[in-house]
């Protein structure tokens, strides 16, 4: 994955796909810095694939709620649905 800062412009919630009504799975906060995996093939409404810190999951993140450190080209695309995994 690419190692890509996102910087939480608000608190915000990670989804299991990416779109608002979706299942949360975890409530990250402001300025909390996480790492993009992958993003959704949807360029007028990106959401971001992202590693849950401190654990093995994955969930999707609305870009209006972060920032981005990097090029959205670099990021590749996916469909994959975002889980809880397990707490490292």
């Amino acid at each position: 994955g690419e190692d890509l800062d996102q910087h939480g412009k608000a608190c915000a919630n990670c989804r299991a796909r990416p779109r608002g009504g979706a299942e949360r799975i975890i409530f990250l906060y402001k300025d909390q810095q996480v790492e993009i995996v992958g993003r959704n093939d949807d360029p007028g409404n990106p959401w971001w694939f992202i590693k849950i810190p401190d654990s093995t999951g994955r969930c999707w993140l609305w870009s209006m709620t972060a920032s981005m450190n990097g090029s959205i080209e670099d990021i590749p695309v996916t469909s994959e649905r975002g889980t809880p995994g397990e707490s490292q």
